[in-house]
């Protein structure tokens, strides 16, 4: 048996190999209540690729270009639905964000680069339809309204690329009410 590594996922030929054999399986299984292959399904509204990838200390293009095969290799077998990256928001480029030390409590691993992904290079890959990120600020050390913050510089990136933008998860543990109240009308504001 190999010793396999965290980056191995990304970059590692039957790794991939074996990934790309689990998403045509899903892509060509048949929905079991309607009798439609997942790929035809009209009820799906999109494939995310992974569920915030990382790869800590790692380039990011080692992940950009694990999306490009991967979101290619989707389209070739399903061009019915589109397609996303499923990521956190992590980038490699501080200066397309708000100040870190103003806005994000100088927690500068969010972007700068540690997290070996980059927000802005996954959304400008070709087969990425829209982008997601997700919103977790009190995890972070943040406040809230540097949620709100994170929400906007992930739309104006998204918008660079005229490309939709989904908060695909977020959360907070106090005042939910009018936090998520805040939030939401943030997002209902944004052209993206």
């Amino acid at each position: 048996s190999s010793n396999y590594t965290h980056n191995d996922f990304f970059t590692h030929d039957s790794i991939k190999q074996w990934f790309k054999f689990y998403i045509e399986s899903l892509l060509n299984r048949t929905n079991s209540f309607n009798g439609i292959r997942y790929k035809d399904d009209s009820t799906i509204f999109a494939w995310e690729i992974i569920n915030e990838a990382e790869n800590p200390g790692k380039n990011f293009n080692i992940i950009k270009n694990w999306y490009g095969e991967i979101s290619s290799f989707i389209k070739s077998i399903d061009s019915n639905h589109i397609v996303t990256t499923g990521e956190i928001g992590y980038d490699s480029f501080p200066d397309l964000y708000s100040n870190v030390d103003l806005m994000y409590n100088g927690s500068d691993f969010l972007i700068n680069g540690y997290k070996g992904t980059s927000f802005y290079e996954n959304s400008s890959l070709e087969n990425i339809d829209y982008t997601s990120f997700h919103g977790y600020p009190i995890a972070w050390g943040l406040s809230a309204e540097a949620g709100k913050t994170w929400m906007k510089d992930h739309y104006k990136i998204s918008m660079n690329f005229a490309k939709p933008s989904l908060l695909g998860e977020f959360g907070i543990k106090e005042n939910k009410l009018s936090v998520y109240k805040d939030w939401l009308e943030e997002i209902k504001k944004s052209s993206t």
